[in-house]
């Protein structure tokens, strides 16, 4: 390892099928080592397969996170808990759900690049479940709870002895509480303790119990402290790991606590007494401030020597910026006797990993003949997608209304909570109207503290003309409330607002006494397919309330002077860079002078992403060479479809048979008339799109160009005839 600069060993992964914390306390364990592939015969859930990611490959980890991370986000559904806090019965939980929470912890694990093989042992989640029970029947934390509870009607040994072993969460359980121990958060956490234990190399095996929220608080035990199960060797010994990790990191797990981290056996740790962190934005070289909130300086371990700090985001926007380089160096470490470098330098990149920033798009000709055409597709690169799917549709008018009414059904996607109707009517109250038109209306309001929204599902075409309209009113709101109108150009991955409005206050004297028109220009999307949608935001006081006294209401949207991408027809084509427009991909036979919309998405980590811009294409009837071939298609004019020595071109030229070698056509000969050679022929009815022209040689190797003496369709070359004449047809067909 070179001094003053950390090396990161990049991997491929294998794809498999606000917490109260308290902080973990008890030895380091000794014994080292890892043994890929190993589980144990009490371990639960499948075998032990190894996650690996490379985090310097962006796409693989937005793969991975969608594969492995979110495939157990509704994890927790799974739980199928048997027990009771009231009868004091642990129960046990479902072995599915155990597969997620230890997937979670192997995510988190592989991520940052130790080793992510975690297996849960039986006996472990067991005592873990026990421990979980009595912080449930507590509703707090300790990791000596006969000491700090006593030993109450839930209090066990096996309890007692995970949680003097484990890390231990209240008010969350499974998935959530894995987030929230590598979180960390909370003044008694500045060691992100939790966090060092589930992230600790040595480990191999781990044990979770979990009580669910719902007549009792929800708790999480995952036993980690056990110096009996660890690895007989370290693979990452001796070097250093962080979170966030170096390398490209779904920004919703860049928490604001920074952690870095070395892999040593005891005695031979270096310490952090004398370190400092400085932190620069790479793109602009601004400083990052940072605070210091733990060092290191010798003696017991908790998981792994550590320094943590917290940078300060505030000329961010509060956040780490999204898609930008960040660049750490810890300096002033003293390394001991465990041969660790003085100071430690990496770079990380938060990223949305709903979001490939890759192109992908289709590209060929934007005139295809009614009997199809070929097309090639971009492909994202790095770790490359799982499959591709090609939508084709009609460009239709964008002739429609949603006025919120019954008939015709509104075409939305409804994003506001279950407890209110997002379509009502509404009654005129203290000099606010009713409904304007029929008998609906579009209602957001807050029924709690969450943002409420609903979405034209329509691929809207705008033109250089084109506005979208509609009619709002306003009724109780906080002035801190925000109804927006916003539009999205890349199928709903990311949104601009175009006009935004505040709530009127909390008295019915502030209410809108009739409709607010509304016309936004779209100008600056035409051309590209567009989607709409309004959000009711709440920020600050806000009225909870789900009565149609309450909120904002909406009538009468439409896109003027647009077009519409109607519904496509889905092909799959695998990872092939090709793709054929025809009638089986189209949906239906091409129609000349229709035009039509191709759009492709790739799906990556499981997730089908949003389709990329549109190409437009316009059928046209297809006419010479191209039209021939397709009927049947034979390919291109230097083809030879029958394998007969006549190329498809030479045949179409001279009205030969390109599916038949036995057909006998062949091209016309030359003749001898009044002492000289002569190729001549007549075009064949339909053909166009050919340039006839003839050679003269006499050896066979220099030939020379001769002029078409005919008219019109008859074509006439003639050339010397002596002692050595040869003659042959030059033909160049226009496809």
């Amino acid at each position: 390892m070179s001094s003053g600069l950390w090396q990161r060993r990049f991997r491929g992964w294998f794809r498999p099928t606000g917490p109260v914390v308290a902080v973990a306390i008890g030895f380091a364990p000794a014994a080292l080592g890892w043994s890929p592939g190993v589980g144990n015969s009490n371990a639960v859930g499948d075998a032990a397969v190894p996650l690996l990611v490379d985090i310097g490959d962006r796409n693989d980890v937005v793969s991975f996170y969608q594969c492995a991370y979110v495939a157990s986000t509704n994890g927790n559904s799974k739980i199928a808990w048997t027990g009771s806090v009231a009868g004091c019965n642990p129960g046990t939980t479902a072995s599915a759900f155990k597969d997620d929470v230890r997937r979670r912890i192997n995510w988190f694990r592989a991520m940052a690049e130790v080793p992510a093989d975690i297996e849960f042992d039986t006996n472990k989640s067991a005592k873990a479940q026990a421990a979980a029970l009595i912080m449930s029947e507590n509703n707090a934390l300790s990791h000596n709870p006969s000491n700090d509870f006593g030993v109450t009607a839930c209090w066990s040994p096996a309890g007692q002895e995970a949680a003097s072993r484990g890390n231990l969460a209240i008010g969350m359980f499974g998935v959530g509480a894995m987030d929230g121990y590598v979180q960390d958060p909370g003044a008694g956490n500045t060691s992100v303790g939790h966090r060092r234990w589930l992230l600790f190399p040595k480990q191999a095996e781990m044990g979770t119990g979990d009580i669910p929220s719902g007549g009792q608080p929800a708790a999480n035990c995952v036993y980690v402290i056990d110096s009996g199960s660890h690895r007989a060797s370290n693979p990452v010994q001796g070097e250093y790991y962080a979170w966030p990790p170096a390398g490209f990191v779904p920004s919703g797990t860049v928490y604001p606590r920074w952690s870095l981290h070395f892999s040593t056996p005891v005695f031979e740790a270096p310490t952090f007494g004398g370190a400092s962190v400085s932190m620069t934005h790479v793109g602009s070289g601004s400083n990052i401030p940072v605070t210091v909130i733990h060092r290191y300086t010798g003696g017991g371990l908790a998981g792994d020597p550590t320094i943590a700090w917290e940078p300060n985001w505030t000329s961010f926007g509060g956040s780490a910026p999204l898609e930008q380089e960040v660049e750490v160096r810890v300096t002033g470490i003293t390394p001991g006797a465990s041969g660790a470098p003085t100071s430690v330098t990496y770079r990380v990149t938060a990223i949305n990993p709903d979001v490939i920033t890759d192109p992908y798009a289709l590209t060929g000709t934007t005139s295809p003949p009614t009997t199809g055409a070929g097309y090639v597709l971009t492909q994202i690169t790095g770790v490359g997608a799982e499959k591709y799917e090609v939508g084709v549709g009609q460009v239709v008018a964008g002739t429609w209304l949603e006025g919120a009414e019954d008939s015709p059904a509104p075409r939305v996607l409804d994003g506001t909570g279950a407890s209110y109707l997002l379509r009502t009517n509404l009654t005129a109250l203290y000099g606010s109207p009713g409904n304007r038109t029929g008998t609906n209306v579009f209602h957001l309001t807050f029924p709690a503290f969450a943002n409420q929204s609903f979405e034209i599902d329509r691929d809207i075409l705008p033109s250089a003309s084109s506005s979208l309209s509609f009619y709002n009113i306003f009724r109780f709101s906080s002035t801190t409330s925000r109804l927006s109108a916003e539009v999205s150009t890349n199928s709903g991955a990311s949104w601009s607002e175009v006009w935004g409005r505040n709530g009127v206050g909390l008295s019915s004297a502030n209410w809108d006494t009739s409709w607010q028109s509304v016309n936004v220009s779209l100008t600056a999307y035409a051309g590209k397919s567009t989607r709409a949608r309004f959000v009711y935001r709440y920020s600050g006081s806000t009225v909870t309330n789900s009565g149609n006294d309450c909120g904002c209401f909406l009538e009468d949207i439409r896109v003027t002077a647009s077009q519409e991408l109607g519904s496509p027809t889905i092909t799959d084509i695998g990872t092939s860079s090709n793709f054929t427009l025809n009638a089986t991909s189209a949906g239906g036979s091409l129609v000349a002078g229709q035009q039509y919309h191709m759009r492709v998405r790739p799906t990556l980590g499981c997730k089908a992403f949003p389709f990329s811009e549109a190409l437009y294409v316009t059928a046209v009837a297809p006419s010479g060479y191209p039209a021939w071939s397709f009927a049947p298609i034979v390919g291109g004019a230097s083809m030879d479809h029958d394998r007969d020595g006549r190329a498809n071109g030479i045949e179409y030229a001279f009205g030969m048979d390109p599916t038949d070698p036995s057909d006998g056509g062949s091209a016309p000969g030359p003749t001898r008339v009044d002492g000289q050679l002569r190729l001549s022929c007549i075009e064949p009815a339909g053909v166009s799109g050919v340039i006839y022209g003839a050679e003269h040689s006499t050896n066979l190797i220099h030939w020379v160009v001769l002029p078409d003496t005919g008219s019109g369709t008859n074509h006439v070359f003639t050339a010397p005839a002596g002692p050595k004449a040869f003659m042959r047809w030059l033909i160049e067909v226009i496809e």
